[in-house]
């Protein structure tokens, strides 16, 4: 990943994500992934999982 919390936040802001935005997350369960799951959240955005595992029809 190579990047930690305090550092993905910005980042995320810099992307454009703005406090009260969705942001998609696909992936496996991993410490990557905590590591987005609390940047999103420490600038007020909303985390929604999309599991590899997750169906067409559910991930939609």
């Amino acid at each position: 990943m190579g990047h930690t919390r305090p550092e993905v936040g910005p980042l995320s802001i810099a992307a454009g994500v703005r406090p009260g935005d969705r942001v998609a997350a696909l992936g496996p369960t991993s410490v990557a992934w905590a590591v987005v799951d609390f940047a999103v959240l420490s600038i007020g955005a909303v985390v929604v999982p999309i599991y590899p595992t997750s169906s067409e029809v559910a991930a939609l």
